[in-house]
């Protein structure tokens, strides 16, 4: 099994816009959102990543960025 290294997915999920996450379950892939969206909301970026799950896929599982507006 893959351990997930939280700052490295990051990193190249903001380098690239989004990323695919192999193979994992769907409780998985949520989790890993979650962590992600922790991460960037502590770190005060103004994205957050958004699961999508596409089932023709063989490895249906990829996040992507969606940008948050900014409250004053």
């Amino acid at each position: 099994m893959e351990s997930f290294d939280l700052q490295m997915t990051v990193e190249e999920l903001l380098f690239d816009g989004e990323i695919n996450l192999r193979r994992c379950s769907k409780s998985t892939a949520y989790r890993n959102t979650k962590r992600i969206n922790e991460y960037l909301q502590e770190n005060k970026y103004n994205v957050r990543a958004k699961l999508i799950i596409d089932k023709k896929e063989f490895l249906p599982y990829s996040i992507t960025l969606i940008e948050v507006e900014e409250t004053k």
